[in-house]
């Protein structure tokens, strides 16, 4: 069976009123067939649930956990080729994810370059911290300095803070966070981002 490309995410899934049931649904895509279901419940056993039908992102779409996607593709045959995917996190789809930060206005720098190879890259590569899933981010310094950074870090959360770095005083966080910094930090002219490498190919 050929890879089935996933999409990324309509554009209306980025709105902030779609933020509380993308958050509720982690590791999940979001799975659409030309036509109805009917004919197709054969894909799906104890292993391979169905879809939620519950789970309406609109146009469509039902949800689908992510460690069943392949299963339930390789299932379909050639149905499969019927079937479009979408991530539902635009931080999980590195071009929409770099859509997302440009319309912001928000510059990103580039990786280090010794996060780029050698033992820091190995590190990186080993626990799976990649552009895009993971992101640099600090408060530069500047008036008020303490207050707004509390304030980012209640907006990044436990759940996504992953560690200090060495350098530069950023934090590494999953990129889950970045887009309630960006619709609730204020002055987002005071948040510095800086990419991690891409996966290795």
């Amino acid at each position: 069976m050929a890879a089935i490309e996933i999409k990324p995410p309509l554009k209306d899934w980025t709105a902030p009123k779609w933020s509380e049931v993308i958050d509720r649904y982690p590791d999940h895509v979001a799975v659409k067939k030309d036509g109805n279901w009917v004919g197709f419940q054969d894909a799906w056993d104890d292993e391979v649930p169905p879809p939620r039908s519950t789970f309406s992102m609109g146009f469509g779409y039902m949800l689908l956990p992510r460690k069943h996607l392949q299963g339930f593709l390789a299932r379909l045959g050639e149905n499969a080729r019927r079937v479009t995917v979408r991530e539902i996190r635009v931080e999980n789809h590195p071009e929409a994810f770099d859509a997302m930060l440009a319309e912001a206005g928000v510059e990103v720098k580039p990786p280090y370059a010794r996060y780029v190879k050698g033992n820091r890259r190995r590190f990186l590569d080993e626990n799976g911290q990649h552009h895009p899933s993971y992101i640099l981010v600090k408060v530069t310094k500047g008036p008020m300095w303490w207050s707004l950074d509390d304030r980012a870090r209640e907006l990044i959360g436990d759940d996504d803070m992953v560690a200090w770095t060495q350098e530069g005083d950023y934090r590494k966080v999953r990129s889950g966070c970045v887009r309630r910094l960006i619709e609730q930090f204020e002055p987002l002219d005071r948040l510095e981002f800086r990419r991690l490498p891409d996966p290795p190919a």
